[in-house]
């Protein structure tokens, strides 16, 4: 009897103080957000050599690393904008904000082949959305493109010189000499 007594008294006590905390952490964002930040670093190292230990087994690794793909993917499907975004601003600086006003500006098709994206995902069967293309020097964001003209100009490695012995290999063809044109005359080629 007095055992169930104290167990009540204990969880009456537990309530309070939650609902204290709650209260006191809706008054002071800031100090709480500090506080929390602080036991983070306080805690981290305890949290790592208790994870890492757990994790030495092997069943539980596999088992962690499920349930955390299960998870990831759950949160990715329900949040596919905030997880565009996140992808976005992680590798090129920009929000999905930015990138979108980028696709406005450019009408929707890719700043190379004023077309749009015609690739289609294997896995989903959706269309593609338009690739950031970026300097890999400087990371400055240069326009968006389509998944063909992303995959050629990064073929060229951005280097203008292959691109402009591309354009003359193109204009004058080395096995022209060599081999015989077929029918085709080069003023009807689609796109010179």
């Amino acid at each position: 009897r007095q055992a169930e007594y104290r167990n009540k008294n204990q969880e009456t006590h537990r309530a309070k103080v939650r609902a204290y905390q709650k209260k006191w952490r809706l008054e002071n964002p800031e100090a709480s957000l500090a506080q929390s930040r602080a036991n983070m670093v306080k805690y981290r190292d305890v949290a790592n050599r208790n994870r890492r230990e757990r994790l030495k087994d092997p069943e539980e690794r596999a088992r962690a690393r499920t349930i955390s793909y299960a998870a990831q993917k759950k949160w990715r499907q329900e949040n596919p904008e905030e997880f565009k975004n996140n992808v976005l601003n992680k590798t090129y600086g920009i929000s999905i904000q930015q990138y979108n006003d980028l696709m406005t500006q450019q009408g929707g098709v890719c700043a190379i082949c004023k077309e749009p994206e015609k690739h289609v995902m294997r896995r989903s069967g959706k269309l593609k959305s338009l690739a950031v293309d970026h300097c890999h020097d400087t990371g400055q964001v240069r326009g968006l493109l389509c998944a063909q003209c992303n995959h050629a100009l990064g073929s060229f490695r951005d280097r203008y010189s292959l691109l402009e012995a591309a354009m003359r290999y193109l204009d004058d063809p080395p096995a022209l000499p060599v081999v015989p044109a077929p029918t085709a005359r080069p003023e009807e080629r689609i796109d010179k």
